[in-house]
């Protein structure tokens, strides 16, 4: 997005200096313009908050049941081609050597079912790249000065991620199968396929063995990826400094609304490890007000380049669901645009 704009932006640069300075007379009693350019949001930042327990998302299968599949953090147990013939199954595999006890014949999996943590922490990527137009009327001129009233409307894609590593307490649930008498287990780690053929069996009967809640580590990616649409009027006053250069400075009320989505994705690793990934939409509508300070260049005729910087406080707007938070802070944002600016 960032290249697509600065190119598009010199592009008009140059069409309009190559339009020549034979036709680059000022035309003084000019009573509306309209510009068009690149915008860049700078200091946004979004503040990322946890708290709560949540699911793992892990598919540990039922207990007791034979013929159902079974996926755990260090290993598997599923149905094979032969829709586990006599209770046994080739399709498995483990991860550690810890996993089985050879004096009970018995290998265990883990699965962890949820976890719980608090934490947080603040992102801030350094630049926002969007497109800003904006149109003005004039009321009451005597130069070098006008004073009207402008329109404006942003368009800001906001893109924020942040890495994180936390402690958490873990709930691991723990099922045994049960290894046949004579059968020798691979070496681990061990992963069959659902052939059968030339693969050790073992039991498809999951048995509970507990629920444990134990020390472990949630590490993964909290982003934020909305759009801004802003909107913005209020009066102006411009200044002819120069038959070449022009000063505007404009105030007033702004509105913005928010649109996009909030993902997540988070490893838990115990003795094994899981994943977990999710999110959610989120929208608001926030409220504040805007100063721009403009400077205009007459290139050509009817034709300026421009180069403006904005401040708009919108608050910070708070997106929640299921104990992950978001709060994107627009307070300190402060926004530049470039591009053409067409009198008329």
């Amino acid at each position: 997005m960032r290249h697509h704009a600065l190119r598009w932006f010199c592009l008009c640069a140059a069409l309009v200096f190559l339009h020549g300075n034979a036709a680059a007379q000022y035309e003084p009693d000019w009573t509306r313009n309209f510009r068009l350019g690149v915008l860049v949001g700078f200091n946004i930042k979004a503040d990322f908050r946890t708290t709560g327990s949540f699911l793992t998302g892990g598919d540990p299968g039922p207990t007791g049941v034979p013929g159902a599949n079974h996926i755990y953090d260090d290993g598997y147990v599923r149905v094979d081609d032969f829709n586990n013939a006599g209770g046994f199954t080739t399709f498995w595999g483990y991860e550690d050597p810890a996993q089985y006890d050879p004096a009970t014949q018995t290998l265990f999996m883990h699965s962890a079912s949820s976890y719980s943590l608090s934490g947080g922490g603040s992102a801030n990527e350094t630049a926002h790249f969007g497109m800003d137009l904006a149109y003005g009327g004039y009321l009451w001129h005597r130069h070098p000065f006008r004073i009207g009233v402008e329109f404006g409307f942003g368009w800001l894609p906001i893109y924020i991620s942040q890495d994180f590593n936390a402690m958490a307490q873990v709930s691991q649930v723990t099922h045994a199968f049960s290894v046949p008498d004579g059968v020798v287990l691979p070496q681990a780690p061990y992963n069959g396929s659902s052939s059968g053929f030339g693969q050790p069996a073992i039991s498809d009967t999951a048995t509970l063995v507990g629920t444990d809640t134990i020390n472990g580590s949630v590490t993964g990616t909290r982003t934020l990826d909305v759009t801004l649409y802003t909107f913005r009027l209020g009066p102006t006053l411009f200044w002819d400094v120069h038959p070449r250069v022009g000063l505007t400075l404009s105030a007033g009320p702004a509105l913005g609304f928010i649109d996009g989505e909030y993902r997540f994705r988070e490893n838990i690793v115990t003795s094994g490890a899981s994943q977990s990934r999710g999110g959610f939409d989120v929208s608001d509508t926030v409220f504040g007000g805007y100063v721009n300070a403009m400077i205009t260049y007459h290139a050509v005729s009817n034709g300026d380049l421009y180069l403006a910087a904005q401040y708009m406080p919108l608050g910070t707007p708070r997106f929640s669901r299921g104990g992950r938070q978001a709060e994107l802070e627009l307070n300190g944002a402060v926004y530049v645009s470039a591009g053409i600016n067409w009198p008329f």
